[in-house]
């Protein structure tokens, strides 16, 4: 699986080279950062770097875990820059960094054009039976008023985005690090910075699925399942009508003017009977895991980020005293942010007392989650390729996901230890369970409460074991 690497801006270096935890987090993020690139700039910066330090091995000085002196953090410094501009997406400059745009002239007549051809044709799937085929096809005759209701719902909500001028550009290439095609609130829709390059059927695609999480909590959709999951051709009826992908696939067809295969509920037992069907439904079990735990580290990482806003006049993007530091300090925040800290693996819960600290989240604990983030997007489309089952597993059992999930995770990660989140693939799967945990409420808006009470489970019974 291609990398995709996050570094913290150099700006920022003396802000997290305070304390040893955080000299050990960046020295790994440079580590990883470095072999994710091409033999040929890899090279060029072991070289220079050798050239730099007087006969020192890069590789070396990154696994030694000691604090940093003043040369080590030049040399810090200098290898977040030299990695960051051979790297395919580079610094994570916020927080306090402007992450957006507004559309140039050319985007702009782009996105007018896919607006007003959603809207004509949304208007068709509502106001006849021209389409009713390609609905019932995929959500089911017995939804089929709702869906054109909510098909309608999501339109207004798109409409009165774009008259607002808050369909923008995401700066920070999300797209690429995440993996997400776009990012919305019931206020704006943030677009991937290729507006330009990708064909207007894509773009009204993208369009369709995120107005529908443009609408307000209680119809508002989610995304259980993508198109590519599979059981997107399965899942029962009311997971579908919340999921945003469905009406994406609806849309796709009416562009095509196919009516595309029926999608039938299909329950588990059905499916455990038939060939291939163990295999199948523990690759449905892990990529709904995965997905709930990068939908879950998606809006953490959204919570930290505001909190360096107000600090944007500052050219480093620290944090500095103002008029809401008395909540950023309350306890109660403290707890939320190193249970944060905990489950991420950031740099928080190791600095001490918080409440002195103006700088409690930094670019660096950023670049962590933005990482994790890239792991996460790259296991649900890579798991299907490589996952098989283990010697003795013959049917489904809830109880043995995780095991079929720890060989996968090794698989794809060539090795036990460090795994691709943590110190080993074990970890690995309690850190995606604990996320998945937080995201599979009822509601889920409930998971910032949850989080500064206590630890998810399975992180809260593993950290009572470790610390």
């Amino acid at each position: 699986m291609a990398t995709i690497v996050r570094l913290p801006n150099p700006a920022m270096v003396d802000d997290f080279l305070r304390d040893l935890a955080s000299v050990q987090k960046l020295k790994k993020a440079l580590g990883q950062a470095l072999q994710a690139l091409e033999p040929g700039p890899k090279k060029e910066v072991e070289e220079q770097f050798k050239i730099k330090s007087a006969g020192k091995a890069v590789e070396a000085f990154l696994q030694k875990g000691t604090p940093a002196t003043s040369e080590d953090k030049g040399y810090l410094d200098w290898l977040i820059r030299e990695i960051g501009h051979r790297a395919q997406v580079g610094l994570s400059f916020h927080p306090g960094f402007v992450d957006e745009r507004p559309l140039d002239t050319v985007e702009v007549k782009a996105v007018d054009t896919a607006v007003q051809t959603i809207a004509e044709r949304v208007k068709q799937i509502v106001d006849t039976n021209g389409y009713d085929t390609q609905i019932t096809n995929v959500f089911g005759s017995a939804i089929l008023p709702e869906v054109k209701k909510r098909f309608m719902l999501s339109l207004e909500a798109l409409i009165s985005i774009h008259k607002a001028d808050k369909i923008v550009v995401d700066t920070m290439q999300k797209q690429k690090v995440w993996a997400c095609g776009g990012l919305t609130s019931e206020k704006q829709i943030a677009l991937p910075d290729k507006l330009k390059e990708v064909p207007q059927n894509e773009l009204m695609l993208t369009l369709v699925h995120e107005m529908t999480h443009a609408l307000p909590q209680g119809v508002r959709t989610g995304d259980m399942y993508y198109r590519h999951h599979e059981k997107f051709k399965t899942a029962m009826v009311q997971r579908k009508l919340i999921t945003a992908d469905y009406y994406a696939e609806v849309f796709d067809r009416v562009l095509r003017n196919i009516p595309g295969d029926v999608f039938v509920p299909t329950d588990a037992s059905e499916i455990g009977k038939q060939p291939g069907g163990p295999l199948l439904l523990y690759i449905e079990a892990i990529q709904e895991l995965v997905n709930l735990a990068w939908a879950m580290a998606i809006n953490i990482h959204g919570e930290l980020v505001p909190k360096g806003k107000s600090a944007q006049a500052n050219q480093s993007g620290r944090f500095v005293p103002n008029s809401w530091s008395n909540k950023v300090h309350a306890p109660d925040y403290i707890d939320f942010l190193k249970n944060v800290s905990r489950l991420l693996g950031l740099t928080i819960h190791k600095r001490g007392d918080l409440r002195d600290t103006i700088n409690q989240i930094t670019a660096l604990d950023l670049s962590i989650i933005d990482n994790k983030l890239n792991v996460l997007a790259r296991l649900q489309g890579g798991l299907r390729k490589i996952l098989d089952l283990p010697v003795g597993i013959t049917s489904f059992e809830s109880a043995k996901v995780d095991q079929v999930f720890r060989m996968a995770l090794a698989i794809a990660n060539k090795k036990e230890r460090p795994g691709l989140l943590s110190r080993d693939v074990d970890k690995d799967v309690i850190v995606i369970r604990s996320l998945a945990t937080l995201n599979d409420g009822p509601d889920w808006k409930t998971w910032r409460g949850n989080l500064t009470k206590g630890l998810p489970e399975p992180m809260n019974s593993y950290s009572k074991q470790v610390f």
